[in-house]
């Protein structure tokens, strides 16, 4: 006979991550026959924010012999996006290792935390024992419903014509897949030993090489993502450059990142904290204004000078007063922008120094 029983309170707290073992046994008022008493242990595992996406259970599960309750054996994911939708997809399933004598007594089954369920194999395999290595997948051509004498390892598509991408898209792949795998026939026993279950995700993973910021709010802080297909960024701009004006920003600081799309899959890049300062302090060199940004930065400043100059002297030393760079300014008329490159140096800090003869201004640079 069978039973359901619900449990109303909680019994044990499993919010921390770990692996927990759950025993499950018979005991019945009046019972005279323990020796009966079924127990088996269960492992159950609390995974914490992701999970990777290739996964293998191992746990030996036997198959009950011409029973069709059948044998189910788990591997739970958690982390993923939301749907399989052909940017997340299944790449395969591996039965690893299945001890079997007989294997055409077996039907095999993948079924979704959903509950939908998709043929693998039924009935192949004629009176060979075990398989291994046996792969499914929807790119191969291979027909598992040929092998009549042995499953040989290989990659074979799925049984059923569907495949995984056509029975499983539009589901959430985060849950429990199990391997459900039945024995048709008496007189042969077996036992799922490994399988494995991969997913692969083709969304776009841009990664902005800049770092926490300062500029001041009347200057312009241009960032570039890798070339993708198409671009929006947390700005509102949607070109693979966006141009971040301080003024349009306004005073405060400013989280930067892009959403960037590759062949119909988005994905969201890392993030830097952009502050839009008044600068009120901008150093004076005779009738220049100078200031230079972004400070601390990968290697490269931009000079951003106003005003008009007969010309001047720019030299960058470390802490050492070793010269690192330096180069020679020419008439400054109205203003002008210059990029110091500083990126093949190592990180610290050095001094900025820009004299006309007359005066000079020296500023901290910080490489990070």
């Amino acid at each position: 006979a069978t039973a359901s029983i619900s449990f109303s309170t909680e019994l044990a707290d499993l919010t921390l991550e770990g692996v927990y073992s759950i025993d499950v046994f018979v005991a019945l008022s009046g019972d005279e026959d323990n020796s009966n008493d079924t127990l088996f242990a269960s492992l159950v595992e609390n995974f914490g924010a992701s999970t990777p996406l290739s996964q293998t259970n191992a746990t030996v599960t036997p198959i009950p012999d011409s029973n069709p309750a059948g044998a189910s054996s788990e591997i739970f994911f958690c982390g993923l996006p939301a749907a399989l939708d052909g940017c997340l997809e299944i790449v395969n399933v591996t039965i690893d290792s299945i001890a079997h004598t007989w294997l055409a007594d077996l039907d095999i089954f993948l079924v979704s935390p959903a509950g939908d369920t998709l043929l693998l194999s039924s009935g192949n395999g004629g009176s060979a024992d075990n398989m291994s290595n046996v792969v499914f997948t929807d790119t191969s051509t291979n027909d598992i419903s040929l092998q009549t004498v042995d499953i040989m390892p290989g990659f074979y598509h799925p049984e059923d014509s569907l495949g995984f991408s056509s029975l499983y898209d539009g589901q959430d792949p985060n849950g429990a897949w199990s391997l459900f795998v039945r024995d048709n026939v008496g007189g042969d026993a077996g036992s799922i030993i490994s399988w494995s279950m991969t997913f692969v995700d083709n969304s776009p993973t841009p990664e902005l090489s800049y770092s926490d910021t300062t500029i001041c709010i009347t200057q312009v802080l241009s960032v570039t993502s890798p070339a993708y297909d198409s671009y929006l960024w947390s700005t509102g701009n949607n070109s693979q450059t966006a141009q971040l004006f301080g003024n349009v920003l306004g005073l405060g600081q400013h989280e930067i990142y892009v959403t960037v799309d590759q062949n119909g899959c988005s994905g969201v890049s890392n993030s830097f904290i952009l502050t839009v300062d008044a600068c009120a302090g901008i150093a004076e060199l005779g009738d220049l204004t100078i200031d230079v940004y972004p400070n601390p930065s990968k290697g490269e400043f931009i000079l951003d000078i106003n005003g008009d100059s007969e010309g001047f002297n720019l030299t960058v030393v470390d802490m050492n007063g070793k010269l690192v760079y330096s180069d020679q300014i020419a008439d400054v008329v109205g203003g002008l922008r210059k990029t110091i490159d500083l990126s093949r140096i190592s990180k610290g800090m050095y001094f900025l120094k820009l004299e006309d003869g007359t005066n000079a201004i020296t500023r901290k640079l910080m490489i990070q």
